[in-house]
């Protein structure tokens, strides 16, 4: 069947026959001109489509690269400019993001004068070395010891062996248990019931037995009520601004300047005391030299190492504060990298601490050492630590503390595996890091002995001073070196200063191979069908032209 814009083909002959005329003399390869473009393949539909971007692309060079009729030397020119530009932009780039990738961190001083007031002064504990008053042991043996242990000499000698290691006992000297594997398990086991952490407590100085002429800030106070009683891995103590005995934190509730702070440097701003030792009162086994230890710590610290103080001796301690915060920008990067962990970081896998007690490095490593008696021995050692979620160890353990003792001398830190394996194969390997906001203090001890007339019989002290040696501090800040602020301002830059190129020119980029491409792709395949189509039909027409002019002819 013939359409109507068919009939054109047609025409009658003088002999009144048919005949066909096609128009353009109508050839199968013959196409209308909207397809003409779809006919030379998709190389050179592509080809075109390219042209058409880079003629209106923002990124400087390429029109003149892609250019038609340019003159090759002047091609190859561009093409050399734009290659070294291009060149110039991924090095410079590569070493932007080489820097952010392996030290993305950078440490700054961010206040040289920051008031000391502005910061806590240190918790100071206390400990006398031998920690306990015996004149009181004949009371504890009544109150801790059953009637029928109390009546035997050999319950009894186990008791004094026990009270006797605990009155120097600090975490890592757990040897002075040596004594109890010679003891029957039996016999242990059925002193079980006596909880020597209330033994400690019971025996441990009070305030008014050793503490006198306290002052702070030239002002005078009674000891005992600056001064609390309170658990660390050095024992049963007493410690001045601390907030880590239940005294201390009813303090806080009712002074809200606990813990204190003090207004400048110098002795008269800070604490002064006299410590005596009352060296008549200590156990009779022990002839250690006396002393004291005197640990100063951050709040929510539960243990610092301690320094010693020899007696007879006017000691002034000397405090430095350093304050190190890591700003919020470095949160992007994982505990690993900064070092440091934030207290709110509840879910990291860094996260450690004792229980009910916010992250700091301290509080880490004590847990830690807990994980590690529960490792060796099932229990944690009371005395040393807050209630928690182990058990406390009983007599019958002791013995196991004293087996695993090496094994408890030394921590493995981040990064010290190389130089303490070889020497210290069995160690403590916590994986600790310090908090992103910590305070150090850095202390310098000045001692001066006293001359044999200052000395009272039998009444060694200590006068003792802390105070800090300066009235500012510094505060390091840690931030990023490259924030994505700074990254979108380099990379710009670079960008537009070597190539030419901007967000727009993404942009551009992108739609091109998104959008542009994909969607002029599937247009040159439907209309090469549709050309197809349009043959196909134009030879089914010329078939029945054909036709009909044979019949027309016959």
């Amino acid at each position: 069947m013939l359409i109507h814009e068919d009939y054109k083909h047609f025409r009658v002959t003088p002999n009144n026959k048919l005949q066909y005329f096609p128009t353009n003399t109508i050839r199968t390869q013959n196409t209308p001109e909207k397809f003409n473009k779809y006919e030379q393949g998709y190389f050179h539909y592509f080809k075109g489509i390219v042209d058409e971007f880079v003629s209106i692309f923002t990124m400087h060079g390429l029109d003149r690269i892609f250019k038609r009729n340019l003159n090759k030397y002047k091609r190859i020119t561009w093409i050399v400019g734009f290659s070294v530009c291009l060149m110039v932009f991924i090095y410079v780039s590569s070493q932007v993001a080489y820097k952010y990738h392996t030290k993305p961190l950078v440490t700054v001083v961010s206040k040289t004068h920051w008031p000391v007031f502005q910061i806590p002064f240190p918790e100071v504990t206390i400990c006398n070395k031998n920690r306990f008053n015996w004149q009181r042991y004949e009371q504890a043996k009544e109150m801790f010891l059953k009637p029928e242990h109390l009546k035997s000499p050999e319950y009894q000698d186990i008791f004094m062996e026990v009270v006797n290691a605990y009155d120097t006992l600090i975490f890592g000297k757990f040897y002075k248990f040596e004594n109890l594997t010679k003891v029957p398990p039996s016999m242990l086991k059925e002193l079980n019931y006596i909880n020597f952490s209330l033994v400690s407590e019971f025996m441990a100085w009070k305030c008014h037995e050793i503490f006198s002429d306290c002052e702070w800030i030239d002002d005078d106070y009674d000891c005992c009520e600056i001064f609390f009683s309170r658990n660390s891995q050095m024992g049963t103590c007493l410690a001045f601004n601390t907030i880590e005995s239940p005294e201390g934190m009813e303090k806080q509730k009712s002074d809200s300047f606990w813990p204190w702070r003090t207004k400048g440097q110098g002795d008269e701003n800070g604490l002064i005391l006299k410590v005596h030792l009352r060296e008549h009162d200590h156990s009779p086994m022990r002839k250690n030299k006396k002393g004291i230890l005197v640990m100063l710590a951050e709040p929510y610290v539960w243990f610092n190492y301690p320094i010693e103080v020899n007696t007879h001796t006017r000691t002034s301690v000397s405090i430095t504060a350093i304050l190190h915060n890591f700003d919020n920008y470095t949160r992007i990067f994982s505990p690993t990298v900064r070092q440091c962990l934030f207290e709110d970081e509840l879910n990291s896998k860094y996260y450690k601490s004792l229980q009910g007690h916010r992250y700091m490095f301290e509080n880490c490593q004590a847990e830690c050492q807990q994980e590690y008696l529960v490792k060796f021995c099932n229990c944690t050692f009371g005395l040393f630590y807050p209630e928690g979620r182990y058990r406390p160890c009983k007599l019958v353990d002791y013995p196991c503390l004293f087996y695993h003792n090496d094994k408890l001398q030394y921590f493995e830190q981040i990064g010290e595996s190389k130089y303490v394996a070889e020497y210290f194969p069995d160690v403590m390997k916590c994986t600790c890091y310090y908090n992103c906001k910590s305070l150090t203090y850095i202390t310098k001890v000045t001692t001066a002995y006293m001359s044999n007339m200052e000395i009272e019989f039998n009444n060694s002290y200590i006068d003792l001073s802390l105070f800090y040696q300066q009235e500012f501090i510094v505060v390091f800040l840690t931030t990023v070196l490259y924030t994505w602020t700074d990254l979108m301002a380099s990379f710009g830059g670079l960008a537009g200063l070597c190539i030419g190129c901007s967000l727009i020119s993404l942009v551009e980029f992108a739609y091109f191979f998104i959008v542009d491409i994909p969607r002029k792709s599937v247009l040159y395949y439907k209309m090469k069908k549709r050309l197809r189509l349009h043959r196909k039909s134009y030879n089914i027409k010329a078939e029945i032209v054909e036709s009909i002019m044979r019949d027309s002819n016959n």
